[in-house]
Protein backbone atom coordinates (compact mmCIF):
# COMPACT_ATOMS: atom_id res chain seq x y z
CA UNK A 1 0.00 0.00 0.00
CA UNK A 2 1.12 3.49 -0.79
CA UNK A 3 -0.49 6.57 0.96
CA UNK A 4 -0.78 8.65 -2.36
CA UNK A 5 -1.67 12.48 -2.30
CA UNK A 6 -0.74 13.75 1.24
CA UNK A 7 -1.82 17.43 2.04
CA UNK A 8 1.72 19.33 3.19
CA UNK A 9 2.39 19.71 6.63
CA UNK A 10 -0.08 16.54 7.41
CA UNK A 11 0.51 13.99 10.23
CA UNK A 12 -0.37 10.35 8.52
CA UNK A 13 0.71 8.78 11.47
CA UNK A 14 -2.20 8.00 13.28
CA UNK A 15 -3.78 6.71 9.85
CA UNK A 16 -0.73 4.81 9.09
CA UNK A 17 -1.05 3.11 11.98
CA UNK A 18 -5.03 2.26 11.74
CA UNK A 19 -4.23 1.00 8.18
CA UNK A 20 -1.24 -1.29 9.32
CA UNK A 21 -3.83 -2.56 12.07
CA UNK A 22 -6.26 -3.32 9.72
CA UNK A 23 -3.73 -4.79 7.30
CA UNK A 24 -2.92 -7.40 10.26
CA UNK A 25 -6.45 -8.21 10.94
CA UNK A 26 -7.02 -8.63 7.08
CA UNK A 27 -3.73 -11.06 7.22
CA UNK A 28 -5.50 -13.30 9.93
CA UNK A 29 -8.78 -14.22 7.95
CA UNK A 30 -6.77 -14.52 5.08
CA UNK A 31 -8.57 -11.61 2.91
CA UNK A 32 -5.40 -9.83 2.02
CA UNK A 33 -2.09 -10.98 1.23
CA UNK A 34 0.40 -12.37 3.61
CA UNK A 35 3.23 -10.06 2.76
CA UNK A 36 0.87 -7.47 1.86
CA UNK A 37 2.77 -3.52 3.76
CA UNK A 38 2.84 0.11 3.72
CA UNK A 39 5.48 1.26 1.69
CA UNK A 40 7.40 3.84 3.14
CA UNK A 41 7.50 6.03 -0.17
CA UNK A 42 4.73 8.18 0.05
CA UNK A 43 3.43 10.73 -2.74
CA UNK A 44 2.65 14.36 -1.79
CA UNK A 45 -0.63 16.26 -2.78
CA UNK A 46 0.91 18.72 -5.99
CA UNK A 47 -0.73 21.33 -7.99
CA UNK A 48 -1.77 20.02 -11.57
CA UNK A 49 -2.13 21.93 -14.29
CA UNK A 50 -5.95 20.66 -15.41
CA UNK A 51 -5.01 20.46 -19.07
CA UNK A 52 -2.13 17.86 -18.06
CA UNK A 53 -4.76 16.18 -16.00
CA UNK A 54 -7.54 16.04 -19.73
CA UNK A 55 -4.34 14.54 -21.52
CA UNK A 56 -3.62 12.38 -19.28
CA UNK A 57 -0.25 12.75 -18.73
CA UNK A 58 0.97 11.67 -15.10
CA UNK A 59 2.08 14.23 -12.72
CA UNK A 60 5.46 13.68 -12.33
CA UNK A 61 5.82 14.70 -16.03
CA UNK A 62 4.48 18.04 -15.89
CA UNK A 63 6.85 21.53 -16.05
CA UNK A 64 10.54 21.02 -17.22
CA UNK A 65 11.85 23.06 -14.64
CA UNK A 66 13.85 20.94 -12.18
CA UNK A 67 13.32 21.74 -8.72
CA UNK A 68 14.44 20.02 -5.49
CA UNK A 69 11.97 17.96 -3.73
CA UNK A 70 9.17 17.30 -5.72
CA UNK A 71 5.88 15.09 -6.82
CA UNK A 72 8.08 13.33 -9.60
CA UNK A 73 10.46 12.57 -6.42
CA UNK A 74 8.22 10.78 -4.66
CA UNK A 75 7.40 8.69 -7.68
CA UNK A 76 11.34 7.61 -7.77
CA UNK A 77 11.44 7.13 -4.61
CA UNK A 78 8.40 4.84 -4.92
CA UNK A 79 10.45 2.99 -7.94
CA UNK A 80 13.18 2.87 -5.49
CA UNK A 81 11.39 0.44 -2.74
CA UNK A 82 9.68 -1.68 -5.49
CA UNK A 83 13.05 -2.22 -7.07
CA UNK A 84 14.68 -3.09 -3.37
CA UNK A 85 11.80 -5.81 -2.84
CA UNK A 86 13.28 -9.44 -2.27
CA UNK A 87 13.45 -10.73 -5.77
CA UNK A 88 10.17 -13.10 -4.96
CA UNK A 89 7.70 -11.00 -4.34
CA UNK A 90 8.34 -9.13 -7.45
CA UNK A 91 8.57 -12.55 -9.30
CA UNK A 92 5.35 -13.29 -7.44
CA UNK A 93 3.81 -9.61 -8.85
CA UNK A 94 4.96 -10.23 -12.36
CA UNK A 95 3.47 -13.60 -12.73
CA UNK A 96 0.08 -12.31 -11.20
CA UNK A 97 0.11 -9.40 -13.54
CA UNK A 98 0.53 -11.57 -16.55
CA UNK A 99 -2.46 -13.57 -16.21
CA UNK A 100 -4.43 -10.88 -15.70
Amino acid sequence: MIFNSIKSNVDIGSAKMRTQMRMNQSKGRGVVASDVRIFNARVRDEVVVPRSVTLGLPVCLVGEVEREDTVRDDYRNVMREILEMEPRAREKDCRLASTV
